[in-house]
């Protein structure tokens, strides 16, 4: 029979372990949100000496798309679970961010829902497209921007995720399953992949 003093080594032993696990796991989001933010610096040195406004506005849109990523790693690297995250507060941040770059006032409404990492990562690119994609095109005529995200989940547990402007909505004939942006693709093919 396994003494006290024996169960208390394997219980320190084990709790040894995971804190290690913890560091590791710390440290590996360190590294890739240093990664991604020295991406996003050579694109943005990139859009600087750019002649032409139109790739100007592709390097841009680069650097917002990594930048949604790098926001999320450095939230995991923050917090003590490292399976899974709170996208509430992901959201928030995503929309500080956009609000602070873009001049678009964004504000979210969203309970506290615990998400997967690959997950997370994935609506993280949707919810970043959508809310980019507002501040370009849904201002209204007085040039003023307004967007508001809001995620809950419904009866069945499946999420609701919805990113709403202002703006004039889409010209008349508009066709979603047609041809459209590479970020309106994206989205789509996002939310294909996770069956919504």
């Amino acid at each position: 029979r396994e003494s006290l003093h024996e169960a208390q080594t394997k219980l320190r032993s084990r709790d040894a372990e995971l804190a290690k696990v913890q560091q590791d796991f710390a440290e590996s989001h360190h590294r890739i949100a240093n990664n991604l933010q020295i991406i996003m610096s050579f694109l943005q040195m990139q859009a600087r000496s750019a002649p032409q406004s139109e790739l100007k506005a592709s390097l841009h849109t680069a650097v917002t798309r990594i930048e949604a990523v790098a926001r999320l790693h450095a939230q995991l690297r923050r917090q003590a679970s490292t399976s899974h995250l709170d996208f509430a507060e992901y959201l928030a941040r995503l929309a500080r961010d956009v609000s602070a770059s873009t001049g678009m006032q964004c504000t979210v409404r969203a309970e506290p829902i615990l998400l997967g990492e690959q997950l997370c990562v994935d609506l993280a690119i949707a919810v970043n497209e959508l809310a980019i994609n507002a501040a370009k095109y849904g201002r209204k005529s007085d040039g003023g921007a307004e967007a508001q995200i809001s995620c809950s989940r419904d009866d069945q547990g499946g999420l609701i995720i919805m990113v709403r402007d202002r703006g004039p909505g889409m010209p008349g004939g508009f066709d979603s399953a047609g041809k459209v942006s590479h970020g309106f693709s994206f989205v789509r093919a996002i939310v294909a992949h996770h069956k919504g």
